[in-house]
């Protein structure tokens, strides 16, 4: 993932202030640090679909390309099955981060029962081939239906495995 350079300008300068600045306080850069590292890390395929969190953090999907994907708030309750528990043994900064769920998140079908399942977020829907949802701790009972003409009408992304 590519930071635009406004964004990576205003990373290094925060970064290169010194926590005693009033302007800047420690805890503040050190959680710019925090998010600078997690940047940096590298795509970690092969922990897809672990959710990952650490105390005081919101939760993380491990993508099928290995990048971390944060969900808001009120997501796990829509899509996932009851009584999941994020890992917390795995460094948060070992994945490279991706674009977060949208707090709109959903499992969706059309009403024909013929249509695959989707993950829905971010404007687009991503296929969910057979298994799919099992590995990613997406609760079928979630599931929300809707005509063929609206699915049809959302943005293809691809498969999401």
């Amino acid at each position: 993932m590519r930071l635009p350079r406004r964004a990576v300008a205003l990373t290094l300068a925060l970064l290169t202030m010194t926590a005693s600045s009033p302007a800047f306080p420690a805890a503040a850069v050190s959680k710019v640090q925090e998010t600078a590292s997690a940047r940096m890390g590298q795509p970690c395929p092969s922990m897809a679909g672990e959710i990952l969190t650490r105390p005081d953090y919101p939760w993380y999907i491990v993508d099928k390309a290995g990048y971390l994907r944060g969900i808001p708030p009120g997501v796990p309750d829509r899509i996932f099955t009851p009584g999941i528990h994020p890992r917390t043994d795995v460094p948060l900064e070992t994945c490279a981060m991706g674009q977060d769920l949208s707090s709109h998140a959903a499992i969706i079908t059309a009403n024909d029962a013929v249509r695959p399942w989707y993950l829905y977020t971010n404007g687009k829907k991503y296929g969910l081939r057979p298994g799919i949802p099992e590995k990613y701790h997406l609760d079928g009972n979630k599931l929300q239906t809707m005509t063929v003409a609206i699915l049809d009408g959302i943005p293809d992304g691809g498969l999401w495995d």
